[in-house]
């Protein structure tokens, strides 16, 4: 052990060191101490004495319940859609297939009563209206385009309605939309036929011409 004083060694048992008379009790008490083990200081978190009050939980509002029914809406859309163009397409092309069967008539030629004078044989032929006809080949055109079209949307809106079934409840614009659908896809195959007998009328006052001798 030694001196703190004059640095000295001195034997462990001397209580005053010999030379300068210094007192050795301290230095014999930290000498007897354990070494102490430094043990890091470790910050603890800290919690905030201020308790926040608890935040109501909204629930997730899934912006498809909203329009929940989006594919029942589609199919009955497209549905109609296709409805409507077989309506379109029978009105126009029926009235304008009418008003041409209604513009035949038999036409008198006047100078054949002249040339068969004295004995007045009529001579004519059947004629239509050939401005209506000119309309008809226009709304003829348009009434198969309109069948094509009902007929693919009506198929597109079988297709959705599948769709609306696996993935919706059953609603009446469904179980609508698929009737309209079906509808919309027999009578628009078979709109086109109209068309047919419109484009064929000149054909029809040729051969009734043919058949009634006069020509």
């Amino acid at each position: 052990m030694n001196c703190p004083n004059c640095g000295a060694q001195s034997s462990p048992n001397q209580k005053f060191c010999q030379y300068c008379g210094a007192s050795l009790k301290s230095v014999s008490a930290e000498q007897s101490l354990p070494p102490s083990t430094s043990n890091p200081y470790v910050s603890q978190p800290t919690h905030s004495t201020q308790t926040s009050a608890p935040s109501k939980r909204v629930p997730s509002v899934d912006f498809e319940e909203k329009d929940s029914k989006k594919y029942s809406k589609r199919c009955f859309i497209l549905a109609m859609v296709s409805f409507c163009l077989f309506l379109i397409s029978i009105t126009s092309g029926g009235l304008l297939y009418l008003a041409l069967r209604n513009s035949i008539h038999f036409e008198i030629d006047i100078f054949s009563l002249l040339i068969g004078f004295p004995y007045f044989i009529p001579s004519g032929r059947y004629v239509f209206d050939e401005g209506l006809m000119g309309l008809g080949y226009i709304i003829g055109i348009m009434v198969i385009l309109f069948s094509i079209a009902g007929f693919v949307l009506g198929i597109v809106s079988r297709r959705v309605r599948r769709t609306a079934v696996r993935e919706e409840s059953k609603n009446g614009l469904t179980t609508a939309g698929g009737v309209f659908a079906i509808l919309g896809i027999i009578f628009n195959i078979l709109t086109p036929i109209i068309s047919i007998l419109i484009f064929t009328t000149p054909f029809y006052v040729t051969i009734l011409n043919l058949s009634s001798g006069y020509f």
